[in-house]
């Protein structure tokens, strides 16, 4: 009796405890709890930042080094004479650019906007399948009540 009772408790505290979700609540959560939709928007940004990168190989390259060395003052054993403390110091600066490469740069900055567009579109294309999934199966679920 006790098992009976608890059981229909159960029941009803389920039944008066759900929610009801109109069809944007539905598509806004497919949306939000999508993993595919998720890893299509981290290709876009992973492909935004190859694009931005690409332009690197047109910039000019600039480098620069310093060196120093200090030797303390000693003796020569050879021929006695004394070698007193001294100083070096050295410093660079160099600027390169690639003036001509084939075309091979404007071939991979191209390369790098068509696989934006194409991860852009690829996103979307995610966006869209799972929209339409949440509609089919909402409209069949109500097809059926």
């Amino acid at each position: 009796m006790f098992n009976r009772l608890s059981l229909l408790l159960t029941v009803v505290s389920f039944c008066f405890g759900q929610e009801v979700y109109t069809l944007d609540d539905c598509i806004r959560l497919a949306l939000e709890n999508n993993r595919n939709l998720r890893v299509a928007q981290l290709q876009v940004s992973s492909a935004e930042a190859d694009k931005k990168g690409s332009l690197a190989v047109i910039l000019p390259r600039i480098s620069a080094s310093t060196g120093s060395f200090q030797q303390g003052s000693y003796t020569n054993l050879q021929f006695g004479i004394p070698v007193p403390e001294s100083e070096y110091h050295s410093g660079s600066i160099s600027l390169s650019q690639n003036i001509f490469d084939g075309g091979n740069w404007w071939n991979q900055i191209a390369l790098s906007k068509n696989i934006y567009q194409l991860s852009v579109e690829n996103e979307l294309a995610t966006r869209i399948s799972t929209v339409l999934g949440v509609k089919r199966a909402y409209y069949e679920h109500l097809k059926n009540i």
